[in-house]
């Protein structure tokens, strides 16, 4: 296979893409097959066994054909620096242990003959040069020029005036023609680069002169400062949030990016941790680029790679600090009385609703207000958005029995001010079972209709006792890639009426606990209703989407199925028939009822007929 895939590459090189400055079909091979993204006009970079998986390399690079990027080390702490010690797959070790990073290489580098990029470089800035032979064992400030082994600063390509009129330039956005162009009208910018000719340049574009250059730190101070890993560092953030992003993005619209909702959440959440600070929900509405993100990363106190600051756009977080002696958790216990049951055993609607119910007083009482006062940093109001619940019992519903006494306990952590994660856990004297449980904010749009739903966070106070993890916890990054999956053609398609009086919430949208009976009540015309009364749920997993009024009409789809005497299992989506926008992805797992019970069941059923 490898050597089938090297004729492969060598025919897309070579043939196909004949010339590798421009060739889109070369760009879009690489980066389909191996995640490595190459700027135009950028040569020498077409190569997996040099270049990485995951490499992200600018635009106007000129990279040498020995030249090598490096992604990972073999570990020194371990008991030997041997395969074997490090890769799960020989079985010596429970987990893969090297750390894979692939550097990030931006515009106009230029990587001379034998040099060596070592997985300690993380980032090569911008106009730098690395000379033959060098090896780069850490991030290289942008302009520097490094040589030596290992690779060391020589001098900066410019002084600290004409690197602050080049940066403001932007030349390497330019597509070749329009760089032409532009060049024609101030041809010393291209051999002499000054202050002077770039004013020239920038005036070919239609663009303003530059402003007095005001001297900073040199480059060197500015780089120990941390401006240039803080602009290296939201950029790092951009690549990982944003599919195919590359600095030729930085001044594109968001809305024109491959990014989702979801994903500018998580955005939010990363920058906001890298700065140590809250976006007020004012200024993250007025961001419209990317380089608006890295303006805001300057404006909580570094410099930008320009060496100009950019103004202060966070919000102060200035609340009275409360008791945290009580911790981000509650306990409730319960009896499965009549309004708790469902065919002679636990509801699985009413679990839902009162683990949303516990989920959502942890929270409020974290935010120190009630549920009616949570807004954002604007006074808009937000209304919490279940955006995946997966619960699983040990047993099925039907084996947890009247009059049982219910024990739940829920936990609760936080991924920045936007998304909260509970944990739940259900024990009675005749069953068992566990939830998981994360939540986002959203506020009505300017139509205020259930499809004009926005995105927020509520101020989070000081001390507040609903704790912060540092990483984007694995059940949420599950939920993004089931929402990017592609999901098998439908094999069972029906149309659901909304009964208003049972699935619409308090503020008129589809209740997040109802998509348990509804998705149950459209298989059984798939399945039967005899599913009610042979089978009982162990797993439902619901992935919400979107939401949608009392108005519409839903559109059930099955899209896998597995039949057995021991398990009825089911993929389905919920859409809504007006746009078709999917609402949710919901697996569920149903096991059967015992023959007690299932008598039971028939005689509900027969009654509610």
């Amino acid at each position: 296979m490898p050597i089938i895939r090297t004729i492969i590459d060598k025919v897309m090189t070579r043939v196909i893409g004949r010339d590798e400055y421009t060739s889109g079909v070369l760009r879009r091979y690489f980066r389909r097959t191996y995640d490595i993204d190459i700027g135009l006009y950028t040569l020498g970079a077409f190569d997996r066994w040099r270049i990485p998986p995951g490499s992200r390399i600018g635009r106007y690079c000129s990279i040498a054909g020995t030249a090598r990027l490096l992604d990972g080390n073999h570990p020194m702490d371990s008991l030997s620096t041997h395969p074997y010690f490090y890769l799960k797959s020989f079985g010596m070790v429970p987990g893969d242990q090297a750390i894979i990073q692939a550097p990030v290489v931006e515009d106009d580098v230029w990587l001379g003959h034998n040099s060596t990029i070592t997985p300690g470089c993380h980032r090569i800035g911008r106009g730098a040069v690395i000379g033959a032979g060098a090896v780069v064992m850490s991030d290289v400030p942008a302009y520097a020029i490094m040589t030596g082994a290992p690779a060391k600063l020589v001098r900066y390509r410019f002084p600290p005036e004409v690197v602050d009129a080049v940066t403001a330039t932007q030349w390497w956005l330019l597509e070749k023609p329009a760089l032409e162009a532009a060049l024609k009208q101030a041809p010393g910018f291209a051999l002499t680069p000054s202050r002077e000719n770039a004013n020239l340049f920038l005036r070919a574009l239609g663009r303003p002169d530059l402003p007095p250059f005001v001297p900073t730190a040199e480059p060197a101070e500015v780089a120990a400062a941390g401006a240039v890993a803080s602009e290296g560092a939201v950029m790092d953030l951009l690549h990982r949030e944003i599919a195919g992003f590359t600095a030729a993005d930085l001044d594109r619209p968001i809305a024109d990016l491959d990014i989702d909702s979801f994903g500018l959440i998580n955005l939010r959440i990363a920058l906001e941790t890298l700065i140590g600070r809250q976006i007020g929900d004012r200024v993250w509405g007025a961001v419209r680029t990317p380089a608006h993100l890295v303006s805001i990363a300057a404006g909580g106190g570094a410099s930008s790679s320009s060496g100009a600051k950019a103004p202060a756009l966070l919000i102060e977080i200035d609340l009275e600090a409360a008791d945290v002696s009580r911790s981000a958790a509650e306990r409730r216990i319960q009896y499965v009385n009549m309004p708790q049951m469902a065919l002679s055993g636990l509801s699985e609607p009413w679990t839902f609703k009162e683990m949303g119910d516990i989920h959502w007083s942890v929270l409020t009482r974290g935010l120190r207000t009630p549920s009616a006062a949570v807004a954002d940093s604007e006074g808009a109001r937000l209304y919490a958005t279940f955006t995946r619940i997966c619960f699983s019992a040990d047993q099925p519903l039907t084996d947890i029995k009247e009059n049982d006494r219910l024990t739940i306990d829920l936990e609760m952590t936080r991924f920045g001010a936007g998304m909260f994660f509970s944990t739940a856990r259900i024990e009675g004297a005749t069953g068992k079972a566990q939830a998981r449980i994360m939540t986002s904010f959203s506020k009505f749009g300017e139509s205020g209709s259930n499809t004009s739903l926005l995105k927020g966070q509520p101020v989070i106070p000081e001390n507040c006792e609903i704790s912060a993890v540092d990483a984007l916890p694995e059940f949420a990054q599950a939920y993004r890639a089931q929402r990017a999956s592609d999901l098998p053609a439908a094999i069972f398609e029906c149309e659901y009426e909304i009964l208003s009086p049972h699935d619409i919430n308090g503020v008129g949208l589809l209740y997040f606990a109802a998509y348990p009976t509804i998705v149950d009540l459209c298989a059984a015309r798939r399945f039967g209703r005899r599913m009610f009364m042979d089978f009982s749920t162990t797993y439902r997993d619901v992935y919400y989407y979107a939401n949608s009024g009392p108005e519409e009409t839903l559109v059930f789809r099955i899209h896998r199925a597995h039949e057995a005497a021991d398990a009825l299992e089911f993929d389905a989506t919920l859409s809504r028939k007006s746009d078709g926008k999917v609402m949710a992805f919901v697996a569920t797992v149903k096991r059967p009822v015992r023959s007690a019970e299932r008598g039971k069941a028939a005689v509900l059923a027969a009654e509610a007929t």
